[in-house]
């Protein structure tokens, strides 16, 4: 029997050019042993991972999210604070959380259910909207400092699929479709 073809996904908004390099340039003098900064051009605002999906069942996801997006509109997103996931006694990932309009709260919940009439399962938690900036493999003794992040923010204008590929020098995005946002 052949083995599936599948491929690792996500759906997320991606970050522009210059809110990311204002992420970068916050993050330049923090010194924090064993953290790993994310590379600019893998920062985005994920919305609902996926995880391991066969090539023959994407068409149902294209066709779910031609849905869920039809007659969405733009929305602008901030970024408010630095926060440690999924606490500061165990940190694991350093993100930038954000805030914007009711559309991303509403956006995300659209994708949850829509991907759950898929068989995805429901998120088990509140929607956090938020862009990883950093990952830690060993989290430091002692207390994590405060992160001061730039008053910074970006347009959603689309949402875009994506392929994860985890590789020995970190992750590889790839763009399989995507959406425009009114």
């Amino acid at each position: 029997m052949p083995e599936k073809k599948t491929k690792r996904c996500f759906l997320a908004i991606p970050i522009d050019q210059a809110c990311r390099d204002d992420l970068v340039e916050a993050l330049a003098n923090v010194d924090l042993p064993g953290i790993r900064r994310v590379a600019s051009e893998n920062m985005h605002l994920t919305l609902k991972f996926l995880g391991d999906v066969a090539d023959e069942f994407l068409p149902q996801v294209l066709e779910a999210m031609n849905a869920v997006m039809a007659e969405r509109s733009g929305f602008d997103l901030e970024v408010i604070e630095g926060a440690w996931f999924p606490n500061d006694r165990r940190p694991r990932v350093l993100a930038a959380e954000c805030q914007g309009e009711l559309a991303i709260l509403e956006l995300a919940e659209a994708i949850d259910v829509a991907m759950n009439d898929l068989g995805f399962p429901l998120e088990g938690r509140a929607f956090r909207p938020h862009i990883t900036i950093g990952r830690m493999k060993c989290p430091p003794r002692g207390p994590l400092p405060e992160i001061a992040l730039p008053s910074t923010g970006c347009r959603a204008e689309k949402v875009i699929l994506y392929e994860s590929r985890l590789l020995p020098d970190g992750p590889q995005y790839t763009a399989m479709a995507e959406w425009a946002l009114g």
